[in-house]
């Protein structure tokens, strides 16, 4: 399944209820080749409205974070979501994916990521990492793998909006994940 092919499929997914609710579907954003793939969890109301992953002043701090790890956020970098349709409550308050939400989800991210050929991951918040690394608490501070590809968690920039102190926090996981980037080669 190539790009096209990948959102046509997703256009028209039914794998779980999330379809039910939703005014459309997030695909990724960047470089389709990027040797890095950023994932959040799941797109929120703003991201869903941009019909793009990580938007607004979400993704204006993603973006110069991007740029302080020396990266081009439209060059070097493929930004996605575990789901790609807007997790939200009975009152359309945001939430975060179920696991079967993520694990219905789970071939369109795996298919990404092998169109993409990214060899480092970044998540964004724990639900993206314990989603994507399928364990209840994916810890910061350490380099997971899935297969080939080194992946690091860090905190996810809607909540470094909300908690400043976040910001600085963050900065020893973007060095680890550039670190384990130059050694991925």
């Amino acid at each position: 399944m190539d790009w096209d092919e990948l959102k046509t499929v997703l256009a028209k997914c039914t794998r779980c209820d999330l379809c039910r609710g939703r005014k459309g579907v997030v695909q990724g954003r960047g470089d389709r080749k990027g040797a890095w793939m950023i994932v959040g969890a799941g797109p929120n109301r703003a991201d869903e409205k941009a019909a793009q992953a990580i938007s607004g002043d979400a993704g204006t701090l993603l973006d110069n974070m991007l740029l302080a790890m020396k990266l081009a956020p439209g060059r070097d970098v493929y930004v996605t979501n575990l789901v790609k349709c807007r997790p939200s409550d009975a009152s359309g308050a945001e939430r975060a994916p179920t696991p079967g939400e993520v694990a219905a989800c789970r071939p369109f991210l795996e298919r990404e990521l092998a169109l993409t050929g990214s060899r480092t991951i970044l998540t964004l918040g724990r639900a993206a990492a314990a989603g994507l690394m399928r364990e209840p608490a994916a810890a910061r501070g350490s380099v997971r793998r899935l297969g080939a590809v080194a992946v690091v968690a860090t905190y996810h920039p809607e909540d470094m909006l909300r908690q400043g102190a976040d910001k600085a926090k963050a900065w020893p996981d973007l060095c680890l994940a550039m670190n384990a980037h130059a050694e991925q080669g």
